[in-house]
């Protein structure tokens, strides 16, 4: 399975390069997830010097902090698919589909990522999400700190608590509850 961002273009291997790295984790039962970089583009496939703005982490811990590598790079098992189907995504836990795709996934299976590009990222100037220059180094303090990523990361931490809490690995789930209240514990922030 994979995510199509309509604005996009694949490269002509991005199925079989994700499709043989994912079989070749040789594991029928595991969630898996591959991820790539890109190639970041205008609207008429012109390269352009951005870097995407993303981490691409294959540890549960910075896949719940940081936001993940562009979802229209994804390709996922059967196993991925049925372990998204337990989130039943509602008005009230509303999140970008694809960065929690990667962090529940990170949880319970499998993360790759390539370091080869497997598309041109078209950036258009109506992308819903895109990249562009380098955010400062302030401003990647700021989001750690108090505002944009640690809050996102903290309420996504709690939609999938709330909706997979029973099944998540008792060695993951002490943190990963943490994470879920550090917007509202001290004690959990710290």
């Amino acid at each position: 399975y994979a995510f199509c961002d309509q604005d996009d273009v694949w490269f002509e291997n991005k199925l079989s390069t994700a499709i043989s790295k994912i079989k070749a984790v040789n594991d029928n039962n595991r969630p898996i997830l591959y991820m790539s970089n890109v190639c970041v583009t205008d609207a008429e496939l012109n390269y352009l010097p951005y870097r995407v703005s993303s981490t691409h982490c294959t540890d549960y811990k910075g896949a719940l902090i940081y936001p993940s590598a562009p979802g229209c790079t994804f390709v996922f098992n059967h196993n991925a698919l049925l372990l998204l189907r337990k989130y039943e995504m509602t008005e009230s836990n509303e999140f970008i589909h694809d960065w929690l795709a990667h962090k529940i996934i990170s949880i319970f299976g499998t993360i790759i990522y390539d370091n080869n590009p497997s598309m041109y990222y078209r950036q258009h100037g109506n992308n819903a999400i895109g990249t562009g220059p380098t955010k400062s180094i302030f401003e990647k303090l700021r989001n750690l700190i108090n505002v944009g990523h640690g809050v996102m990361a903290s309420v996504c931490a709690n939609y999938i608590w709330s909706a997979y809490e029973g099944l998540i690995p008792e060695d993951k789930g002490k943190w990963i509850y943490s994470l879920s209240t550090c917007r509202t514990s001290i004690k959990s922030k710290i």
